[in-house]
C-alpha cells in the first residue's frame, strides 16, 4: 500500500518483526546482523560488519516523496553516520540512492529530503565503518508529514537537529543561510 505520510512510535509492537510496511534490506554484512523491533524501537544492528556492508531500513512506500513540504522525523541514536536517501524497490538488488546524511548528536532529527526522481521508498542507511566492532542504531519513532509553509523559505534542502535543543541547534540548508530568527513560543 501507498500513503502520503507515516507516523510509527513502535510502543504496541512485541515481536521482532518490522511492522506491515516496514522493510529491511541487509546485504554483505556478517550473518548475525538484523533489523527488527526490540524495546518499543527499531534496532539496526551491524555485527562486526566491513564498509561494504548494507544495513538499511526501508520506510514505508510513499507518493509524497518529490514533495518539498513534508518532512521526516527520526527519534534516533546510532554509533554510526546514518544515511539517508531512497530505494527503487524493496528487494535484495535495490539500488540505495543517498540523498543526505547525519550523525545524531541529539534524540530528535528533522530532515527536508529534496528529491526529484521516481523512487517511493525513503531508506535509512547505517553507514558501517569498523569490521572489529558490532555497530547499531536505534529508532524510536519516525514520521514522513507535511509541514506549514511560507512563500518566502523553501524547507527543501534545509536540515536542523536535534530537537528538543539544549544548548546548541544545527541547521544547514543547500543555499547559503543569511540570518536566523528563533522564538521560544
Amino acid at each position: 500500500n501507498t500513503v502520503a505520510g507515516f507516523e510509527d512510535n513502535f510502543d504496541s509492537y512485541t515481536s521482532h518483526d518490522l511492522p506491515p510496511c516496514w522493510n529491511k534490506i541487509i546485504r554483505n554484512a556478517d550473518p548475525i546482523s538484523f533489523i527488527g523491533v526490540e524495546f518499543k524501537g527499531i534496532t539496526m544492528y551491524a555485527a562486526t560488519s566491513n564498509s561494504a556492508a548494507d544495513v538499511i531500513l526501508v520506510c514505508p512506500k510513499v507518493s509524497t516523496l518529490n514533495d518539498a513540504s513534508y518532512i521526516l522525523k527520526l527519534d534516533i541514536e546510532s554509533s554510526n553516520v546514518i544515511e539517508v536517501g531512497t530505494v527503487n524497490n524493496v528487494l535484495s538488488n535495490a539500488v540505495f540512492t543517498k540523498i543526505t546524511e547525519f550523525m545524531p548528536k541529539g534524540k530528535e532529527v528533522s530532515l527536508s529530503l529534496p528529491y526529484s526522481g521516481t523512487d517511493q521508498f525513503i531508506a535509512l542507511r547505517m553507514k558501517t565503518v569498523d569490521p572489529a566492532s558490532s555497530q547499531y542504531a536505534g529508532i524510536n519513532s519516525a514520521s514522513w508529514s507535511t509541514t506549514l509553509s511560507n512563500n518566502e523559505f523553501s524547507l527543501s534542502g534545509m536540515t536542523y537537529y536535534p530537537n528538543p535543543v539544549k544548548d546548541v541547534l544545527n541547521i544547514s540548508h543547500v543555499a547559503a543561510i543569511t540570518s536566523v530568527s528563533i522564538y521560544n513560543m
